[in-house]
């Protein structure tokens, strides 16, 4: 059985849009809101959203599509509108595009294609993400999926101005902490989502250890959505 059908029978068709949210989605999510968001504006955190059997085979879809062979890579990207709700990824921009309250609607209402941009990072122990701020190419609303093992996901404010210079690059791994700091544990089948000032106005990563421990204890695949803004789009 082939990806793409496995994929159309679990979460349906494009045609059965609400049979295939129902699907998708855990039956009892987490409906009250983190606190840990209500620290950093724009940002909304679900959690318990994908089930467990999802989640494993999103992780063995993602493994084998993007780091089997023999591939020392541990980044993929996709390019392209995710529209397709009976692909892998089209089902999770459909997904993200779905939960109430995860993105606001003068994100989901201004753009005809929600998401055509993916990224997915595999992270093994002793291994994160510098603070960084996505590259300003991509347009308002960014969503996270969380696969595998858990992992603490750091955000911390930027100083004005400071955004198109932590966007340009990833920042190093801090040392200091900051007193203004905002952790935010993710586990498998959580999702995120970032818009207006914890999009641009605030850093996040993944520091490799947390306390002095690992911060990824086992193997973590995140999947990351985007959209990229209207002048960069070349389709």
């Amino acid at each position: 059985m082939s990806d793409r059908v496995l994929f159309g029978e679990l979460f349906g068709s494009d045609e059965s849009d609400a049979d295939q949210t129902e699907a998708a989605v855990d039956p009892e999510p987490e409906p009250e809101p983190e606190p840990e968001a209500d620290l950093v504006p724009g940002l909304a955190v679900r959690r318990g959203v994908l089930d467990d059997a999802t989640c494993a085979q999103y992780f063995d879809w993602l493994s084998r599509e993007y780091f089997s062979g023999g591939r020392r890579a541990n980044q993929g990207m996709h390019f392209g509108a995710l529209t397709d709700s009976s692909t892998p990824l089209g089902c999770l921009a459909q997904l993200a595009g779905a939960l109430p309250g995860l993105l606001p609607e003068s994100v989901r209402g201004s753009r005809r294609v929600l998401f055509d941009q993916a990224i997915v990072n595999m992270y093994d122990s002793d291994e994160g993400i510098g603070d960084h701020i996505d590259l300003l190419r991509f347009a308002d609303g960014i969503v996270g999926f969380s696969f595998g093992g858990a992992a603490t996901m750091r955000l911390r404010p930027v100083a004005r101005g400071r955004d198109r210079e932590l966007a340009a690059r990833y920042a190093g791994e801090a040392q200091s902490r900051d007193p203004r700091e905002v952790s935010v544990r993710l586990c498998a089948g959580d999702v995120y989502a970032m818009s207006g000032p914890a999009r641009f106005a605030w850093t996040h990563g993944f520091p490799r250890s947390v306390d002095g421990a690992p911060n990824v204890a086992a193997r973590r695949i995140s999947v990351t959505l985007r959209k990229l803004c209207a002048d960069q789009d070349r389709r």
